[in-house]
C-alpha cells in the first residue's frame, strides 16, 4: 500500500475574487490543476461572497461536500437544490454552475478519461479509542480529510486538516486506523473500472 499524507503545513492556497481553495492532493503527484493534466484532486475551499460561479472542467466530474453553511447551487439553469452540509453531491464538471451562500466545502474532481468508475464521499465520525477497518481492490484508492480530532493511520498520526490518501496494490491487507481522540473525518474511495 502507498501512503500519500499532506500535512496541513503543507497543503497549497490559493485565492480567487470569492474566497480561498487549499489543495488537499493531487493525483498524480506533480500533476497541475491548470494544465487539466490530473486523475484526480481533493480540495477545500473557503466561500466569501454570497454569488458564485463554479470553474468550467471539461471531461471532469465533481463532488461537493458542504462543511458549513448552506449552499443553493444551479446547473445550466435547471431548478436550483440547496445543499446541506454532510450531503454529497455530484455533477459534470463542464456544467454552468452558480451558486449562492457562503460555505466551507469538500470538493473532488476526478477525469472522466482515465476509467474511474465512482467516488463516495462520506462523513464519518470515531470515539476515543474507537477503531475502524478499510478495505478496496487493488488500484483503488481512499482519502481521509481530518475535520476534528486525532487519527492514528500505519505509522501516521492526523490531526485537524491533514489528509492522507492511501493506493492499494496487489495484495494489501485491510486497513486499520484508530482514534487517538474523538474525530470526525470525510472519507472518500475513488474506484477504478473492472
Amino acid at each position: 500500500m502507498k501512503f500519500h499524507f499532506y500535512p496541513f503545513s503543507k497543503q497549497p492556497i490559493s485565492n480567487w475574487s470569492g474566497g480561498s481553495t487549499r489543495q488537499l492532493a493531487i493525483y498524480p503527484p506533480g500533476a497541475e490543476l491548470a494544465k487539466r493534466n490530473f486523475v484526480f484532486r481533493f480540495s477545500t475551499a473557503t466561500v466569501e461572497i454570497e454569488s458564485s460561479v463554479f470553474t468550467k472542467f471539461e471531461n471532469y466530474r465533481r463532488c461537493l461536500m458542504i462543511l458549513e453553511g448552506e449552499l443553493k447551487i444551479t446547473h445550466n439553469n435547471d431548478p436550483s437544490e440547496t445543499l446541506k452540509p454532510f450531503h454529497a453531491h455530484y455533477f459534470d464538471g463542464a456544467w454552468d454552475t452558480k451558486a449562492e451562500g457562503k460555505v466551507i466545502d469538500f470538493n473532488v474532481i476526478f477525469s472522466k478519461k482515465q476509467a474511474i468508475d465512482k467516488v463516495v464521499v462520506t462523513n464519518e465520525q470515531m470515539e476515543l479509542g474507537a477503531g475502524k477497518t478499510f478495505s478496496t481492490k487493488p488500484g483503488n484508492f481512499i482519502g481521509i480529510y481530518v475535520r476534528s480530532g486525532k487519527l492514528e493511520i500505519g505509522d501516521a498520526l492526523l490531526s485537524l486538516n491533514d489528509f492522507i490518501l492511501m493506493e492499494w496494490e496487489q495484495g494489501d491487507q485491510d486497513l486499520k486506523i484508530r482514534a487517538g481522540e474523538n474525530a470526525t473525518f470525510i472519507l472518500t474511495e475513488v474506484m477504478k473500472q473492472g
